[in-house]
């Protein structure tokens, strides 16, 4: 069986391209607001380590 070249953004021939609508909503989790607390838990995890790469680029 041939394999047709397809050009980029085109669906091949014999599929439907997929639509906005076809994606399931089943599994999705509902938004969550974050607590004052677990928002400054959250940003220590990032800046500490954002803090001590820095510190070891300048040291080198």
């Amino acid at each position: 069986m041939e394999e047709e070249h397809v050009p980029a953004g085109e669906a091949p021939e014999g599929t439907r391209p997929a639509e906005a609508g076809d994606i399931p909503s089943k599994g999705t989790k509902p938004e969550k607001r974050l607590s004052e607390e677990e928002i400054l838990r959250r940003r220590k995890y990032v800046v500490i380590p954002a803090f001590v790469l820095v510190f070891l680029a300048v040291l080198y």
